[in-house]
């Protein structure tokens, strides 16, 4: 089924404009993300408590997506025709996405589990399980890019006007929905099981300033990265499924 893309709504100096700042962003949460995985990897290890080596998988994969958009954006500002990469770029933009959730809520359980049964995870948050654990995503996240790119979950990217656009909105709307619930409310309740058992074993008290200040850092974080909008509105959804011919 042929993707039509819409018209640009874009002048040719607007055009220009708008993909050198957004191709400046993307550079510089690349960056960003480099800095993160020097941070994170000297940290990291293959032993149980391997929260470091999860948040660099999440940089990594991070620092991957920003290569791809800093590219796509790229042929938006020289008005690159329709092709190939086009699929891909829509492709690998939801797989991403979908991949870093599952990281994200991975690393949640992990300190969950660390935190209330540390010796029984010494035991079963083994270097074997963290390997297969990686292989295990990184085979998922190409699956992903390929499935992404066929007629069941077709995403395409506009490069004339930045706008990724659904073969069949209504599922990938579907399941981008319950991911941005999910890790939302998946990191709130595991914050609060951990911070509510600390507190329950006197490890974790608010007569400090510093715990005080920690406890609500930990409280606050996870409303404030939270944003349960989907990427794709209803009003997407509708005009995306219209834009098929």
């Amino acid at each position: 089924m042929a993707m039509s893309c819409p018209v640009s709504f874009y002048s040719e100096n607007s055009r220009i404009v708008i993909g050198m700042i957004t191709i400046v962003l993307c550079a510089f949460s690349f960056l960003l993300q480099l800095l993160m995985i020097k941070v994170t990897y000297t940290l990291s290890g293959w032993k149980a408590n391997y929260t470091f080596t999860l948040l660099s998988m999440i940089c990594s994969i991070s620092a991957i997506f920003y290569v791809s958009e800093f590219i796509s954006h790229i042929c938006f500002v020289i008005d690159l025709p329709q092709s190939v990469l086009n699929q891909f770029f829509g492709s690998f933009f939801i797989a991403t996405y979908f991949v870093n959730v599952i990281v994200n809520v991975s690393l949640v359980l992990h300190c969950v589990l660390f935190v209330l049964t540390p010796f029984r995870a010494e035991l079963y948050l083994t270097s074997r399980l963290l390997k297969i654990y990686i292989i295990l995503i990184i085979i998922f996240y190409i699956v992903s890019v390929i499935l992404m790119c066929t007629q069941t979950t077709d995403v395409y990217y506009c490069s004339n006007t930045m706008i990724r656009y659904f073969h069949h909105p209504a599922l990938v709307n579907w399941t981008n929905k319950i991911c941005n619930y999910f890790i939302g409310i998946s990191t709130t309740i595991g914050y609060t099981v951990m911070i509510s058992f600390l507190i329950a074993k006197r490890n974790m008290t608010c007569r400090d300033n510093h715990y005080l200040r920690m406890t609500l850092q930990s409280d606050l974080d996870p409303g404030i990265f939270f944003s349960p909008r989907s990427p794709l509105s209803h009003d997407d959804e509708e005009f995306c499924t219209k834009r098929y011919l």
